[in-house]
């Protein structure tokens, strides 16, 4: 299949109105500090992998509560290369979890960096090699994290999407890393301009 070509992003925003975008540049100094609990996804479902014009998406089923509201999880996929920066910071790669709540989207994005020591095999779910438990094992037990107001980052660039950017980052293998390369080369989206957004840092209990 065909997959989105990151080299014509400047057509992509032609139907997308909202001068607020994503990817954007996250500053911590600049953020509104805010107490909130844990970020906790339940995995409910086998995941089965799906080929998509936007990429390789991982679809299932889960749930996530946040703000008195139970988010239901669609699907995840990867971005080789981070989309978001941290203080100018790229990290290696970023995962994407895609939540709905009614008519709302909600994106939660996990960071991984090399680490050659790491035990994660991301790379199994190319193969159809794991299930449900790799997910378990995925996300940080704790993290800090960022939420802002903006868009998806592929066409049609839906608007009003919450974003919960986690703070901590996971450790990858050089292996995963370059699967990731394999499978989604370089496709992540330009920055976006912040335009006056205020950007949330929820500090865990």
């Amino acid at each position: 299949m065909e997959h989105l070509d990151y080299n014509q992003q400047q057509y992509w925003g032609i139907d997308s109105q909202t001068p607020y975008q994503s990817p954007i540049k996250i500053k911590k100094s600049e953020t509104s500090n805010k107490k909130h609990q844990a970020i906790k996804i339940n995995f409910d479902s086998p995941i089965l992998y799906e080929d998509r014009p936007v990429g390789e998406q991982f679809l299932l089923q889960g749930s996530m509560l946040f703000e008195d509201k139970l988010w239901q999880l669609e699907r995840f996929h990867f971005h080789d290369g981070a989309e978001h920066l941290i203080d100018g910071l790229r990290h290696d790669m970023e995962m994407h979890f895609v939540f709905h709540y009614e008519e709302k989207i909600l994106v939660v994005a996990l960071f991984g960096n090399v680490n050659p020591s790491s035990e994660i095999n991301i790379a199994a779910l190319f193969n159809e090699q794991t299930d449900m438990s790799f997910l378990n094992h995925l996300l940080p037990e704790k993290s800090n994290y960022f939420s802002y107001l903006g868009t998806l980052t592929t066409p049609p660039l839906g608007e009003n999407i919450r974003w919960i950017i986690l703070e901590n980052a996971i450790d990858v293998s050089n292996t995963d890393v370059n699967t990731l390369h394999e499978h989604y080369p370089n496709n992540y989206r330009d920055i976006q301009p912040l335009n006056s957004r205020i950007i949330d840092y929820f500090i865990v209990d």
